[in-house]
């Protein structure tokens, strides 16, 4: 990996995201009220249209959408406007969360994710150099069963409250080895200094 492929990030060198890992406790608890798991779509895919990592059981609950559509929400039952309207109804679904996620500029999206147990995504990377992800752990089973490798460095969750920043880019994965769920706050965000293409 060289310099310019940077892996994890220097968490202090965002203290936009403080607020967030300080209050985790209400972000679950907000969690926990509103429940809306959904697949999602990505911009990586096989040669047959299918998402070429979500082998294992992944799923997302939105929160926020900047520059993503919601229309990317797998959800069949769901019309277009139903989708829209769902959009509009966040906010007031998550009100402590998307407070705190107004103070913060440039992000992309925002979700809880959660991986289910003994699950896997498999390696893949997306496209956009232009983002960084911030992933801050809610629910983390014990023993250091999950984790997240990111290029040839890797995460090991140990508990609620711990984040990390990572350029998606590179080749990723992450596993939930428990017999738990484990969920994540996922934050896409404008990279502050995205590489000269």
């Amino acid at each position: 990996m060289t310099e310019e492929e940077k892996g994890f990030y220097d968490l202090s060198d965002f203290p936009e995201f403080d607020e967030l890992q300080e209050n985790y406790e209400v972000i679950v608890e907000e969690l926990k009220e509103n429940k809306l798991w959904v697949d999602w779509g990505s911009d990586a895919y096989d040669d047959e249209g299918n998402c070429d990592f979500l082998k294992g059981d992944w799923k997302v609950c939105p929160i926020y959408f900047g520059n993503v559509s919601a229309e990317m929400m797998h959800v069949p039952e769901l019309s277009y406007e139903e989708k829209k309207q769902l959009e509009k109804r966040l906010p007031s679904l998550f009100p402590q969360t998307t407070r705190m996620l107004q103070s913060i500029h440039g992000i992309n999206y925002a979700a809880f994710t959660k991986l289910y147990p003994r699950s896997r995504l498999e390696p893949h990377r997306h496209r956009n150099p232009y983002i960084l992800v911030y992933h801050l752990g809610l629910i983390i089973p014990p023993g250091e069963t999950c984790g997240i490798r990111v290029g040839d460095q890797t995460h090991i969750w140990r508990e609620g409250g711990e984040a990390i920043v990572f350029d998606d880019t590179l080749e990723h994965t992450a596993w939930n080895d428990s017999d738990m769920d484990r969920i994540v706050f996922y934050l896409s965000f404008a990279h502050p200094n995205p590489p000269k293409l």
